[in-house]
C-alpha cells in the first residue's frame, strides 16, 4: 500500500464525515424549527382565547398533529443513533489508516497511533444533546395534546 493512497483515503473519509455531520446539523436545525413553529402556531393566544371544542371529535386533528410530531421526533432520535454509528465507524477507519500511514512513513518508532484526527468526542456530545432535545420536544408535544384536551 502506498502512502499517498492511504492519505487520499483519509482525506476522503474526512470529507464524508464533515459532509454527513453538516447535513445532520442542517436537518436538526430545520426539524427543530418546524417543531417549534408548529407548537407556537397551535398555542398562539388567538387559539387559546377561542371557544373550546364541543366534543372530542373536534380534537381529532390536534391529536393527529401531536402523534405525527411525537413519532417524527422518535424517528429523529433513531436517526441520531444511525448518524453516530456511521461517524464512529468512520473514526475507526481513520485510526486504522493513520496507523498504516505512520508505519509506511516510519514515523511510529515502534509505537501505535490510537488517536484520530476525527473530532469524534465533539460529534458524540452534539448528537447526544440533539437526542435529548428531541426527547424534550416529543414530551412537549404530548403535554400540548393533554393541555388542549383539558382546556
Amino acid at each position: 500500500m502506498r502512502i499517498d493512497a492511504v492519505e487520499s483515503k483519509i482525506g476522503e473519509l474526512h470529507e464524508y464525515v464533515r459532509h454527513i455531520f453538516t447535513v445532520f446539523v442542517n436537518w436538526f436545525i430545520f426539524f427543530v424549527t418546524v417543531n417549534y413553529a408548529t407548537m407556537g402556531w397551535l398555542t398562539k393566544p388567538e387559539a387559546a382565547n377561542s371557544t373550546p371544542p364541543q366534543s372530542n371529535q373536534d380534537h381529532t386533528l390536534l391529536y393527529i398533529v401531536v402523534a405525527l410530531f411525537v413519532s417524527q421526533n422518535m424517528l429523529g432520535f433513531a436517526a441520531c443513533n444511525t448518524i453516530y454509528k456511521y461517524l464512529a465507524g468512520a473514526n475507526l477507519q481513520v485510526i486504522s489508516l493513520e496507523n498504516i500511514a505512520s508505519a509506511l512513513d516510519e514515523v511510529r518508532n515502534g509505537e501505535s497511533v490510537y488517536s484520530s484526527s476525527v473530532p469524534i468526542d465533539t460529534y458524540k456530545s452534539l448528537i447526544y444533546l440533539a437526542k435529548w432535545a428531541l426527547v424534550v420536544i416529543a414530551v412537549s408535544w404530548l403535554a400540548i395534546g393533554i393541555a388542549k384536551k383539558y382546556h
